[in-house]
């Protein structure tokens, strides 16, 4: 019976790495850190209390036996667990990544783990209570075992894992297998490249994520999505999944950092054991619009924020079959890192009759953005009405703006005059079709003084002045 027991930076290569499994060389403190494991059979601890594993890489070597090869093997261990930070990989063949089988301690932390196999399950809980299993990434290329067993466990938390199936064996596919246990289990991604299956004691085999929520209430957040890795055994976050937002976990108190010692984003961190430098995007809550005569208003809201310094507001004219080009016409301050919502509206005034699309530019403040986009068209109307409005600005130099509504197809005269009534520019002579009509006026071969502009349209006829102030 030993008091303490400390294995650090060793190499290991053989059959057998650490086996203690009777009451005999059981320890009350018993840390095993950053070595390496070349063995069939890694660590195989009973009996043991206080107990942390921590950074280690462990190769697991397949045998022709039964049971399979593992890398982590604990059994009837209390008190406090810890099993953190280590690197697991098995194959070709039949080799398990870890398994508890039973725990009835205090508290068991399971975290920030990889698991990479081609054949056997990643990860087996039985006989289990008080435990957290979160951030672990696990990955099974091949076999019919899958990620996740929980068998007779009582008070077992999976959140923020990575659990990924790249293997299609039809109905023998099983990503996660829950039998006769209390699980809480959510913010989880579940992906399978093959026929996905999950079990649950009470419901049977469903066949999709969607599915599995609605019968058994678990995994409401959780997602089903692709993740690309840097390679088959080095499970850092690579490609699609860097910055991609299905893969937004929770905080959780207990884990600050990732599998590197990198510090985790304290509102939206990344699922699985890797937080990837691109901080995750803002999660846009809503996208709506309004319309009040000639003026479009845009409302959007967040539920999230990291990292945000703002949002470009750009317009496109759908009528402009030509070049369908998106403009920046504004600019809405975001609120950097929240978690709070927050609200955002802006005011495009002053549009011609016609469609338009609308989308949002979200900015990061390291340049990084995402396009969010207004889901509907937006149309403005023609007027009940002829109307011409006074021009801005006013006074002017030396460009300003005239607008007019013309509420029937017909011929339509805009011309500008001088103090003496002498013509000076023709803007508009040409039959228009009912609308909004915004026509840009240069004045710089002009002097200072008063001029008049005068429209018309049917029986409708106006006049209005301007100023060129230089």
């Amino acid at each position: 019976d030993m008091r303490s027991l400390i294995i650090d930076q060793c190499n290991f290569s053989t059959y057998r790495g650490i086996q203690m499994t009777d009451e005999l060389h059981s320890s009350e403190f018993t840390v095993i850190s950053s070595s390496t494991f070349n063995c069939s059979y890694g660590i195989a601890l009973y009996y043991h209390h206080s107990l942390t594993i921590e950074k280690n890489v462990l190769n697991g070597i397949p045998v022709i036996a039964n049971p399979a090869s593992y890398c982590i093997y604990l059994g009837s261990c209390n008190g406090n667990i810890k099993v953190l930070k280590n690197r697991m990989y098995g194959g070709p063949g039949i080799v398990d990544g870890f398994k508890i089988d039973p725990f009835a301690g205090t508290s068991a932390l399971i975290a920030n783990n990889t698991v990479s196999i081609n054949s056997g399950t990643c990860m087996y809980i039985g006989d289990c209570i008080n435990m957290k299993i979160v951030y672990n990434t696990l990955k099974c290329d091949a076999g019919s075992s899958g990620n996740v067993a929980l068998i007779n466990d009582n008070g077992v938390s999976l959140k923020n894992n990575i659990f990924v199936q790249l293997a299609d064996f039809g109905t023998s596919t099983l990503t996660y297998f829950v039998s006769n246990s209390t699980v809480n289990s959510d913010y989880n991604n579940f992906y399978c490249l093959g026929e996905y299956l999950l079990f649950h004691y009470q419901n049977g085999y469903m066949t999709t994520l969607s599915q599995y929520k609605t019968e058994t209430g678990l995994d409401q957040n959780s997602v089903s999505a692709p993740v690309q890795f840097v390679s088959d055994n080095d499970l850092h976050l690579n490609g699609i999944s860097i910055g991609d937002k299905a893969l937004i976990g929770v905080p959780i108190p207990e884990v600050t950092d990732d599998m590197d010692g990198n510090p985790r984003n304290s509102l939206y961190p990344y699922m699985g054991a890797d937080e990837a430098d691109v901080p995750l995007p803002v999660e846009l809550a809503s996208f709506n619009y309004s319309v009040n005569s000639r003026d479009v208003t845009l409302v959007w809201a967040t539920s999230a924020e990291t990292n945000n310094s703002g949002f470009d507001i750009e317009r496109t004219n759908v009528n402009d079959q030509t070049s369908n080009e998106w403009i920046r016409i504004g600019f809405a301050e975001g609120n950097g890192t929240s978690n709070s919502l927050h609200n955002y509206s802006f005011s495009d005034k002053n549009l011609n009759s016609g469609k338009y699309k609308y989308r949002l530019k979200q900015i990061d403040f390291n340049g990084n953005f995402e396009y969010y986009n207004l889901n509907n068209e937006v149309a403005i109307g023609v007027p009940d009405k002829y109307s011409l409005s006074q021009n801005y600005p006013n006074p002017f130099n030396p460009v300003t703006h005239l607008e007019f509504g013309i509420s029937n197809l017909g011929f339509v005269s805009l011309k500008v005059y001088d103090i003496l009534g002498n013509e000076i520019k023709t803007l508009v002579n040409e039959i228009k079709p009912a609308g909004y009509y915004n026509v840009e006026f240069n004045g710089s071969n002009l002097s200072s003084g008063i001029y008049y502009y005068k429209i018309e349209a049917g029986n409708f006829s106006q006049v209005k002045k301007m100023i060129i102030v230089k």
